[in-house]
């Protein structure tokens, strides 16, 4: 899975969460919380943290750390599968966003948060692979991974085959961490007018945008 993100990350541990017989009392708050972060109730999740969770995170980091997310994997969509282990009154919802899904792990104690991480989930789905334009004849280009600049920007070349010298065109991202390919679901918009122009023998250069980092880890680990 790939999320594309660069935000700080709070590097504290999460109480172990084991999986048995959810709580419902424990999947509603649950869900409140995830609601909470949707509309921005920042303050709302915050007042609800353990003092020793609140010593060790502020609220403007709970803010950029969804942030962080929504611009990694794309607006929020829906609740998919929950478990819970009510011994631990422990909850793990996964939370589909438009690009990824991840697994949102929250455990209460005396009424307080006293554990909250973002993970990738376990239960992904395999990426689907993007098929190839039918106006694209892969025989006819190469391409060439490259870096570019000094932040080491991942890119790649797409050249026609044969001699002389090509028109050539920059593949210039849109908002957002996007990456060379533009990729979102099972479409590579970039990729594909890379390949499309190749074939009709114009060279092009695309390449990850700096706010872009494949397979980053969004997790926010907080602990009583």
């Amino acid at each position: 899975m790939r999320l594309l993100s660069r935000f700080a990350l709070l590097l504290i541990l999460l109480v172990p969460l084991s999986i048995h017989a959810q709580d419902q009392t424990d999947v509603d708050a649950a869900k409140a919380v995830v609601a909470q972060f949707v509309s921005g109730d920042y303050a709302g999740i915050y007042a609800q943290l353990s003092d020793q969770v609140k010593a060790a995170v502020t609220q403007e980091q709970l803010e950029q750390a969804w942030d962080g997310i929504v611009k990694s994997a794309g607006a929020f969509q829906q609740i998919g599968d929950i478990t819970g282990d009510a011994a631990t009154h422990s909850v793990v919802l996964t939370l589909q966003f438009e690009k990824a899904a991840l697994d949102f792990h929250i455990a209460f104690a005396n009424n307080q948060i006293v554990g909250l991480r973002f993970t990738p989930t376990a239960s992904a789905t395999p990426a689907v692979e993007a098929p190839t334009p039918t106006y694209a004849d892969t025989s006819a280009f190469t391409e060439t991974a490259v870096t570019i600049g000094d932040l080491k920007l991942r890119g790649t070349i797409t050249m026609p085959n044969g001699d002389g010298s090509f028109p050539a065109v920059v593949l210039i991202a849109g908002s957002g961490p996007e990456d060379q390919d533009e990729t979102i679901g099972p479409n590579k918009p970039f990729r594909d007018i890379a390949w499309g122009l190749a074939a009709q023998g114009v060279a092009s250069i695309r390449f990850d945008k700096r706010t872009y980092q494949p397979k980053a880890a969004l997790d926010i680990g907080l602990c009583q």
